[in-house]
């Protein structure tokens, strides 16, 4: 049904415009002359400023290279370019839920519709999986909550202090202000689904397709149930912050609530997924940036996994380049110190080859630290061994690839397996560093 959608998805886009398939960090070349509208080259701005591909020019045509971000790029109003991830949607999914929500299992939600359907578009999934779960909770009826609400009516506690401040010290002597208690839907995890719907829908309704029409309706007959919660009290960046907290939460206990909430997490935060639209009149894309999922994932597996270490992020723990002169920040992804020394270094890198420049930055990074053993952590490729020793320079550094098979069914154990291969590369179990 869903691999139905996806292709349904991309015919009503066609028209006038066309659409190019290509997969993650793999190049498509644009004749130059479907660039042109009126005469004038029109790709939208917007497409070259935010770095999501890229772009050189061969031999008339504009060559175009995907990086770690995928989803429908209109490259202009006409040519609309569909970047397909290499790793499966189940694998993304995956990675999202483990990074995000360390400690949580997998809801059975999730795995169970992971399982019985084929997806190559991140944003079918997500968009699919949240109207499917709205659909659950306006057919199962909503979580209440007991809160506490402020009131000018005679029933409840009457609240001295602000009745004095808002009435008595005005001269209005005959206004009071109460505090009672009512069981509501009308609460913050609900405010936090609620909010999240009506975004996807007023950004659904911008793209002007019939798939998007669909989808919209679903989750309108879905919102029903939505009626007397106030979506509008809250913001998404409170809802980005709240989520987790509300999802480790035993009073929510059922699937249904911790899939949404997991949904709106990934949806508000804005690292994972992004809604962004292009060009007039507007053009609206749910972008999956599989690149961040993955340095999220390999850096939670670390934490999690490595305890006899501390496990750092160099992107809020940053680390400096000279020990003396001017402060110039160094960000690893991942670094393992024991007491105050930095042991190891692991950057992530989803994509098919560790570059040049790749190996410089980590080499730097173990030369200002001091650190002897670093390794690029990977997704398994088919030119690429599960561990791989790039070599040791003359101070002393040696470098490794170290791979995660995405597309294991028992990711637990490969997991478990990674941790292992990366261990033994960077030398945590010697002694010297116990």
């Amino acid at each position: 049904m869903s691999q139905q959608l996806a292709s349904d998805r991309l015919r009503t886009l066609q028209g006038d415009e066309q659409i190019i398939l290509c997969d993650e960090h793999s190049e498509v070349a644009l004749p130059i002359e479907s660039l042109f509208e009126d005469g004038k080259l029109s790709i939208h701005p917007s497409i070259a400023d935010k770095g999501y591909f890229d772009v050189s020019y061969r031999r008339g045509e504009l060559v175009l290279r995907s990086r770690g971000i995928v989803g429908l790029f209109p490259i202009t109003s006409r040519v609309i370019l569909h970047v397909r991830p290499r790793t499966a949607i189940a694998s993304l999914a995956w990675m999202a839920w483990r990074a995000g929500s360390p400690g949580i299992p997998l809801p059975g939600l999730i795995r169970g519709y992971l399982d019985a359907h084929s997806h190559d578009d991140p944003e079918v999934f997500i968009i699919r999986s949240f109207s499917r779960v709205l659909r659950t909770l306006s057919d199962r009826g909503l979580l209440k909550e007991y809160v506490e609400q402020e009131s000018t009516e005679y029933r409840g506690r009457i609240d001295i202090s602000k009745s004095v401040r808002n009435a008595y010290a005005k001269g209005i002597k005959q206004r009071i202000v109460t505090r009672k208690t009512n069981l509501t839907v009308d609460t913050k995890v609900n405010r936090s689904i609620k909010f999240t719907a009506l975004l996807l829908i007023d950004r659904l309704q911008k793209s002007q397709n019939r798939y998007a029409s669909e989808v919209v309706s679903e989750m309108k007959v879905s919102l029903a149930a939505f009626g007397a919660v106030r979506g509008d009290l809250i913001t998404r960046s409170e809802i980005a912050k709240s989520t987790l907290r509300h999802i480790r939460s035993t009073e929510l206990g059922n699937d249904a609530y911790v899939e949404a909430l997991w949904l709106c997490h990934i949806i508000s935060n804005g690292r994972a997924v992004s809604i962004e639209s292009f060009g007039n009149p507007k053009f609206s894309s749910i972008l999956f940036d599989t690149a961040s999922v993955f340095e999220d994932y390999a850096r939670q597996l670390c934490a999690d996994l490595v305890t006899d270490y501390r496990v750092l992020d160099g992107n809020t723990f940053n680390l400096r380049l000279f020990e003396a002169g001017q402060k110039f920040p160094i960000k690893p992804d991942i670094y393992f110190m024991k007491g105050e020394a930095i042991v190891a270094i692991a950057d992530a890198k989803y994509k098919p080859r560790i570059s040049e420049q790749d190996r410089y930055e980590l080499l730097a990074y173990c030369h200002a630290t001091g650190c002897k053993h670093a390794c690029f952590i990977v997704p398994k490729m088919e030119s690429v061994g599960m561990t791989t020793h790039l070599g040791r320079t003359i101070e002393g550094v040696n470098l490794w690839i170290i791979a995660l098979d995405l597309g294991r069914i028992d990711m637990a154990t490969e997991e478990r397996d990674f941790i292992k291969r990366l261990r033994r590369a960077v030398r945590l179990d010697e002694p010297q560093n116990s």
